[in-house]
């Protein structure tokens, strides 16, 4: 049953605690007594009659116990009148102590707290209770506090007992702890966002035993795991897990850098090993790995950061294969300038004396021309490898080459060796010269027919066919890198022979690389070359004991196919002054006796300048300059422009051990009017210069 106070009881009630209370406070003096139970109780006389407060034991234990308290405390009638309050209290309220006791303690709290502190209180009634809330001090100052209550008993009188703590700043802490978290929360997902958009796969070990690993989702999507899974060795792992090793062995974990690192302390820079996937998928792997320490200095994991290096060492394996074969390809060329003058001086000589020496004696010289032609197949192969064969460049009907040599292959290869034709009808047309077409298919086949044996039977089968090609397999064939998918025309020779291992496949177009001991190891390099000269790639299957199948790939072009024909024979005299200039003695005096021989006047340069000074000295005497491309000091492509800049109508014959195409690429198209092959036969220049000074001749087109 709950009892209504007046207002005039009220502050009646008030004035008599504050009696009570200045009557404590002169009694401080015998605490002493009182703790020591001397006296027992103590009689309080008012207008109702004596009443007795034990003061014995407890209850003054009690009072001096809460004043000595650190915190605030307060005792509270079951309605929120203070009891009593000690000095704390009233410090942390901002009032003095007469005023807070006989006061309602719902006076000292905010507004809007007040209904949650009366729960409290109803709640404590019953027992034990707690709440946070605000004290408002003088000023609007508000001061936050935790409230513990506890039911008590005094003097036979419920009263609630309530310690007042301050907490401002244990809440200052927790804003600070919040803030820092929340800091804390925003760098770790800028860190992670960071991970996530890097193209490096990151991995993390959290322990020192790399039990748990995770990484980032690069990480994830390169191992082929779901995102988040614990990538350790030390768990069983989702999916199929890659190998991890170096120079072919795998490595075992302890070895691991991430595993280093952590275990260590110490950092791991450069590290390359290989991840080789179930399906046999093989990646280079290069990275760091770096120690997580702790305020220790003591390593509690590791960070790595590792990069997928394999397009870059493939692209390394082809940028130093290109160098290589630049290299080689200059020796090559320049090799084969060299030869082909030595082998002009001994064709166009022996040429020249076959006409005057006795029938006895032309089987000599008709085997010098022989080997000398020989020889200068070789060369053509080597030029070709150096990508600066002669090319005629026009619309050419792939199978209608490969047909046109069909008996000569034949002828080629072993008898044991069976050659079967399958040509496409109305294939697109390749811009090309034929002679280099005709250069790819028989290398091809004499090597396919080489790999089957001489002895062992088997067959070599030629194909031609257009199709479209992907981006991905042009990747995987020679000079692939350069090309993009789209439709060929393809050659393909298929042989049943031995097949090669991937270490001979990686070598077979390296000049005079053979496996054969016979072999020169030329042809497929010329293959090579020549393909590389038409734009094109080749493609390779082949295993051991499966055979061999080469897919040559020439760009399709819209434009039909031009029917080969045969030039008509020139005349082969004329009249005429001819101004030959070559740097080599024994060319210029070959082409003289030629020229000479064939009723024409002869001028000699042996070198650029001593050409434009006779030149100039009467240009109108000199009908046709004979002029060598590669020469010391002034070269010919210079003699020839300062001619055109001085002479317009000058007609030029250009020579040159390289091809017709290379000319064409260096001096341009309109300015010469004939090109001169070295090595040449003594037939050949009279027609070439005949041809010259036929009216109505116009420059190469």
């Amino acid at each position: 049953m709950q009892t209504i106070i007046e207002p005039a009881a009220l502050a009646e009630l008030r004035e008599q605690i504050r009696e009570l209370h200045c009557r404590l406070a002169e009694a401080e003096e015998t605490v002493h007594a009182l703790r020591t139970g001397a006296v027992d109780a103590i009689v309080v006389s008012s207008g109702d009659g004596d009443r007795v407060y034990s003061l014995k034991g407890a209850d003054e234990a009690y009072r001096l116990w809460i004043q000595a308290m650190a915190e605030g405390a307060l005792t509270l009638t079951l309605h929120g009148l203070v009891l009593f309050a000690n000095r704390q209290f009233a410090a942390m309220a901002g009032a003095p102590l007469d005023r807070v006791i006989g006061s309602l303690v719902l006076d000292f709290f905010a507004a809007e707290e007040k209904a949650s502190f009366s729960r409290a209180l109803a709640r404590a009634a019953q027992g034990r209770a707690h709440a946070e809330s605000h004290l408002l001090l003088p000023g609007g100052l508000r001061v936050p506090v935790y409230l513990s209550f506890q039911r008590l008993e005094l003097h036979g009188m419920a009263c609630v007992c309530v310690m007042v703590t301050d907490i401002t700043e244990r809440k200052a802490a927790e804003q600070a702890l919040r803030e820092s978290e929340a800091r804390e929360r925003a760098r770790a997902n800028e860190i992670e966002a960071i991970m996530d958009a890097v193209p490096v796969s990151v991995v993390i070990a959290h322990d020192v035993e790399c039990r748990k690993m995770t990484g980032n989702r690069t990480m994830y999507e390169f191992r082929r795991l779901p995102n988040g899974a614990n990538m350790s060795d030390a768990v069983p792992q989702p999916g199929d897990v890659p190998r991890m090793e170096r120079d072919g062995v795998e490595i075992p974990h302890r070895d691991r850098p991430v595993a280093i690192a952590a275990r260590t302390g110490e950092p791991v820079y450069d590290c390359r090993y290989d991840l080789v996937f179930p399906d046999g998928t093989r990646r280079h792997m290069l990275g760091n790995v770096v120690p997580l320490t702790g305020e220790d200095g003591v390593s509690r994991g590791a960070v790595g950061g590792f990069l997928d290096v394999t397009e870059f060492k493939r692209m390394e394996a082809l940028l130093y294969d290109a160098q290589k074969a630049e290299s080689v390809a200059l020796l090559a060329g320049g090799v084969a300038h060299d030869f082909n003058n030595l082998l002009t001086a001994v064709l166009g000589n022996a040429s020249l004396l076959r006409r005057h020496v006795p029938a006895a004696h032309a089987e000599c010289l008709d085997a010098i021309v022989h080997a000398g032609e020989t020889a200068a197949g070789l060369t053509r192969r080597l030029l070709a490898y150096a990508g600066k064969g002669q090319v005629l460049s026009r619309m050419v009907d792939i199978s209608g080459c490969a047909r046109d040599i069909n008996g000569l292959l034949r002828a080629a290869i072993s008898r044991n060796v069976e050659l079967r034709l399958a040509l496409g009808q109305d294939l697109p047309a390749v811009e090309s010269d034929p002679s280099l077409v005709e250069q790819i298919v028989t290398n091809l086949v004499i090597n396919a027919a080489e790999a089957i044996g001489l002895e062992t039977p088997g067959s070599v089968t030629v194909r031609t066919a257009v199709r479209e090609i992907a981006a991905s397999t042009i990747r995987n064939g020679i000079n692939g890198d350069f090309l993009g998918a789209g439709r060929f025309v393809v050659i393909e020779v298929q042989d049943t022979g031995c097949g090669m291992n991937p270490d001979t496949k990686a070598r077979i177009f390296d000049p005079f690389f053979t496996t054969k001991f016979f072999g020169r190891g030329l042809g497929l390099a010329a293959v090579a070359g020549a393909v590389k000269t038409l734009g094109g790639g080749i493609v390779i299957d082949t295993a051991p004991g499966a055979g061999a199948t080469f897919r040559v790939l020439l760009p399709a072009c819209d434009r039909p196919a031009v029917p080969r024909v045969t030039a008509a024979a020139a005349e082969s005299s004329g009249v005429g002054t001819v101004l030959v200039v070559d740097d080599e003695p024994m060319i210029r005096r070959l082409a003289s006796r030629i020229l000479k021989e064939a009723g024409y006047r002869v001028l000699v340069a042996g070198d650029g300048d001593e050409a434009l000074r006779i030149y100039g000295e009467d240009p109108h005497r000199i009908d046709v300059v004979l002029l060598d491309m590669s020469m010391p000091g002034l070269s010919g492509t210079a003699v020839l422009a300062a001619l055109k800049q001085q002479h317009r109508d000058v007609k030029v014959v250009l020579m040159s051990g390289f091809g017709e195409s290379e000319a064409l690429r260096v001096v341009g198209a309109n300015s010469f009017l004939a090109f001169l092959q070295k090595p040449f036969h003594a037939a050949d220049l009279p027609g070439v210069i005949a041809s010259v000074l036929r009216p109505g001749a116009q420059g190469k087109n």
